[in-house]
């Protein structure tokens, strides 16, 4: 089995949230010298991965993350499709929820850079080691740093504009994203079937609660293959938040949104601007305090 192959394999089934046991490697990614904002990496060798989002200050949290020697995989999202395949995202089935397809507008990267089989950059993680920095290098050839544009186009990255998700949510009612305009906005991509999802419940709902009141949401994409399981599921543990119903963890709106693990968090200010992905529990917290202390 190819790397490449076996890192897909793998990236189906690997979660990204942090249990108390696991250290934590903070990777700064920079290209030409200048923050990579957004985007995602990927450590692969022999003895296991590591995946995480890029933020837009250029810095990845990996758990889970390999020693020794790794190959190192950057990726920007472009133009709906997904990191790891050549196919674009296809129309959602009929009775399931819509996205708008995402354009991106931010650093363009190299090809060369995008399979860990054959990337040039290669890094040493050592035992104990919590701070990683890694300069893709910028050559006289590549494509600019950033696109020109007007403003903030509409996306899935740091920095732009939400698509607007358009569908009926787990108990058949229609939502719109964009109807939360004015809010600050947590979108989560969960589901039931996810232990690293539950673990996250207590949390989210305590976030709830004490934002009740405030401009302030939570909406969910549910990844859960019963529709009729959610509910009940909901009831027990305590959820009160929408989600549409996505039908499985790969469902139209996870493709358009390039969802590669699961829980993954979008936090969206009150204009509808994505301002971080996959913050969880206090670094959550801190993050939606900041945008609503400028929320009117």
């Amino acid at each position: 089995m190819t790397h490449t192959i076996r890192l897909l394999v793998l990236l189906l089934v690997a979660g990204c949230a942090k249990t108390a046991d696991e250290p934590l490697l903070t990777a700064t990614v920079t290209y030409g010298g200048e923050p990579l904002r957004g985007g995602r990496i990927t450590l692969l060798n022999d003895k296991g991965i590591a995946t995480a989002s890029i933020g837009d200050d250029g810095r990845a949290e990996l758990y889970r993350f390999p020693l020794g020697t790794s190959r190192v995989a950057v990726t920007t999202h472009s133009d709906g499709v997904s990191l790891f395949k050549t196919t674009p995202v296809q129309p959602p089935k009929p009775g399931q929820p819509m996205s708008v397809v995402p354009t991106y507008s931010g650093p363009e990267l190299p090809a060369r850079y995008a399979d860990p089989a054959h990337s040039p950059v290669e890094v040493v993680v050592t035992r104990g080691q919590t701070e990683l920095r890694i300069d893709l290098e910028r050559r006289p050839d590549d494509p600019p740093v950033f696109k020109a544009a007007d403003g903030p186009s509409v996306g899935i990255k740091v920095g732009q504009i939400a698509p607007d998700i358009v569908g009926d949510d787990t108990e058949g009612r229609p939502m719109k994203l964009s109807d939360y305009r004015g809010k600050v906005v947590v979108l989560l991509f969960w589901g039931h079937w996810c232990r690293l999802c539950r673990e996250q419940y207590p949390h989210e709902t305590a976030l709830a609660a004490r934002h009740e009141g405030k401009p302030f949401a939570i909406v969910g994409v549910n990844s859960d293959r019963e529709r009729d399981s959610v509910a009940p599921l909901n009831l027990e543990a305590g959820i009160r938040w929408r989600s549409w119903w996505d039908g499985e963890q790969a469902g139209p709106v996870g493709r358009a949104w390039n969802i590669q693990g699961f829980p993954h968090t979008v936090i969206i200010d009150a204009q509808g601007v994505i301002r971080r992905v996959n913050a969880h529990r206090e670094d959550l917290d801190r993050v939606v305090d900041d945008l609503l202390r400028t929320t009117p």
